[in-house]
């Protein structure tokens, strides 16, 4: 036997009230779901406009009244039985509405992030290649400037050779 049967006495007496619960609750949920304010049409008139002046006072064991037929009774109670739900249902409108608002507000300040963020990459990487372009202008200068000594050198070089030979040939060593 399972631990459950075995606790109680009459697990069947169990079992029946559990499902009587169940049912319960069920149809509670199915007839609350019944009278759902949405179901109410609000554009239709419980009752057709008066026009005129065509009310009438009946009094009912000496106590004035407004007599309404029935079905304009039932659809106006129905109208007010629906206003807390829709008061409600109102609130988380306003609710989602005041959400939406603030997740726009995020949005757009994320938006206006990711463009100052654009403009400070483009700005990035215009002067990364402005330095680069200023480093190869530098390092062909120093290419041409190395060439520059390198040539200036050898000339020398060779202008002191020349000057050299000419002095050596110009003396003459007795010996």
């Amino acid at each position: 036997m399972k631990k459950w049967q075995q606790n109680s006495p009459d697990w069947v007496t169990d079992v029946v009230w559990f499902l009587v619960v169940l049912l319960g609750v069920g149809s509670c949920v199915l007839l609350s779901n019944n009278c759902d304010a949405q179901e109410i049409d609000f554009a239709v008139p419980c009752a057709p406009e008066v026009t005129g002046h065509r009310s009438l006072v009946l009094p009912n064991e000496d106590q004035a009244g407004i007599w309404f037929h029935l079905e304009i009774a039932r659809c106006m109670l129905g109208r007010l039985a629906a206003l807390p739900e829709l008061q409600v249902q109102l609130r988380l409108y306003e609710e989602r509405r005041d959400a939406s608002e603030a997740l726009e507000g995020s949005l757009r300040r994320r938006g206006d992030l990711a463009v100052e963020e654009a403009e400070t990459a483009r700005g990035a990487i215009a002067a990364a290649v402005r330095a680069r372009q200023r480093a190869e202008e530098d390092a062909q200068s120093e290419r041409d400037l190395r060439w520059l000594w390198v040539g200036g050198s050898a000339l020398v070089v060779i202008v002191l050779e020349i000057v050299a030979v000419w002095v050596f040939s110009q003396v003459r060593i007795t010996i």
